[in-house]
């Protein structure tokens, strides 16, 4: 399933202005070269830009009729299935972008008692949650659920830039099993949720992840 940019204008309703940085500067430190965004309080390093996949695919090819079902592909947008974003992490580490080879996908734990919801199996989701890792960085932002992160069509928020009002994947599995997919968040509306691998989403790749209760996921895929 393809985003589709038409289909989000709703939410240029409920859009959160850009952000200055009196609201995020505490937290969210921007790089002197404008590239990475540490946070100081989650220990986590955050690539400034939000879609780097639309503009570098470390090799993977573009979608297009003939291979959109084909898991190695990213559509010109940036979205792709789980299994290409896997593998463009896995390319992003072999190239050794910014001088690091310890990219990972965002990871989020399936109990968090600050969600609002409870699956039947347990697992926390809804709106309010502040323990995985892109919960984190929407909550550092100033944002209230359920703002999107960013007016449309401009898609800057605090101190990131070409931010999608859209899911984005975390590497983290499932209550329900591996079979059902991995758990997912909103940066249009603050949800945490879930969606099946064959689903095209976005990527935010992150480093120094050190955030309690978080769960190895998918990591070795």
């Amino acid at each position: 399933m393809k985003p589709r940019r038409g289909s989000l204008r709703w939410a240029a309703a409920l859009a959160a202005c850009a952000l200055s940085p009196s609201l995020w500067g505490a937290t969210l430190v921007l790089s002197a070269d404008g590239i990475t965004v540490y946070d100081a309080t989650h220990n986590i390093t955050w690539l400034a830009d939000f879609n780097l996949p639309a503009s570098n695919r470390f090799g993977l090819p573009v979608c297009t009729g003939n291979n959109v079902g084909v898991q190695t592909c990213i559509n010109p947008s940036g979205s792709m299935n789980y299994g290409a974003a896997a593998a463009w992490v896995a390319a992003m580490n072999a190239a050794n972008y910014l001088g690091h080879n310890n990219w990972q996908l965002p990871t989020t734990p399936l109990l968090d008692g600050t969600c609002g919801k409870t699956g039947p199996t347990g697992n926390s989701f809804g709106f309010g949650c502040t323990a995985g890792a892109l919960d984190t960085v929407y909550n550092s932002l100033g944002l209230k659920p359920p703002n999107t992160a960013v007016p449309i069509p401009a898609n800057t928020a605090g101190p990131f830039s070409n931010v999608q009002p859209y899911l984005y994947w975390s590497q983290s599995v499932s209550s329900a099993g591996a079979s059902s997919g991995n758990a997912t968040f909103s940066f249009a509306t603050g949800w945490q949720g879930a969606n099946t691998l064959p689903n095209f989403l976005y990527l935010w790749p992150i480093i120094a992840v050190q955030i309690s209760g978080l769960t190895a996921g998918r990591s070795g895929e």
